[in-house]
């Protein structure tokens, strides 16, 4: 079973379904490291190949189910050693697709280079000019926070060129600043997302958040839940249900004696 997908005839791989033939692929390299079957390493090295192909193909579908293999895989096997490699995919020398792509992918790829992986998707949201990056950066840091314990204190190496050295600080510099993402293009308020995006990963970062600057939050998330979409009105009001006690107390505490 572990050779099917090396075993696809080349011809299904460039016909009008080969996009059908991906998907089937990826879906069987999930199912396939989600049991209990031997994979050996050359077959390991056969999949990881079809999921690095799949997430430079400009199709959102496919690179979202390669994210979900590569996650799969990361469970059972230790791929850190790749790790470095796939990094530079965020850079600014990738192409747009394959930053798309890979700012997906870290969202379920399990390491224990946990918070270089989520200061590299802090860089690319800062720093990518393209919409989808960042949007998938910004779901992907939700993804992380709401299964790894984040530290906040980052080694020197991993530390931005400012020296900021706590990470859960600015994860929440970086994704509220997406609250305020405006960008228009094309496809029209495309900033819209980005801003949604923001809001689902608020929520796990809720926990860890200094208390002030949760409250400055608060402002920006009752902007947004006026706001005339109806997909922002909603993404902000489940983001400020979510909100813990202790700043609400705060907040409220501070409203009473204002």
């Amino acid at each position: 079973m572990q050779f099917c997908v090396e075993k696809v005839p080349a011809y299904t791989k460039k016909s009008v379904h080969s996009n059908l033939v991906t998907l089937a692929s990826l879906a069987f390299i999930q199912c396939i490291c989600t049991s209990i079957l031997p994979v050996s390493p050359s077959t390991q090295q056969s999949y990881i190949t079809v999921i690095e192909n799949a997430l430079g193909k400009n199709i959102e579908v496919t690179q979202q189910k390669a994210s979900k293999a590569l996650g799969a895989m990361s469970e059972r096997f230790n791929l850190t050693p790749s790790m470095d490699k796939w990094l530079r995919n965020l850079q600014a020398k990738a192409t747009f697709i394959v930053r798309r792509g890979w700012a997906t992918a870290f969202g379920y790829l399990r390491s224990s280079r946990v918070n270089e992986t989520l200061m590299a998707l802090c860089d690319a949201i800062d720093t990518d000019l393209d919409v989808e990056v960042r949007r998938n950066a910004v779901q992907s840091i939700q993804l992380i926070c709401s299964r790894e314990n984040v530290e906040g204190t980052l080694s020197r190496s991993e530390r931005n060129p400012d020296g900021d050295g706590d990470l859960r600080l600015r994860m929440w510099s970086v994704v509220t600043a997406c609250l305020d993402d405006y960008s228009v293009d094309s496809r029209g308020d495309v900033g819209s997302w980005i801003r949604m995006a923001a809001c689902d990963s608020l929520v796990p970062l809720f926990k860890t958040a200094p208390v002030d600057l949760a409250i400055v939050t608060i402002g920006k998330l009752l902007r947004l839940s006026v706001e005339r979409m109806d997909r922002v009105r909603q993404a902000a009001g489940k983001t400020l249900h979510s909100i813990p006690s202790n700043v609400l107390d705060v907040e409220v505490t501070r409203y009473l004696h204002g």
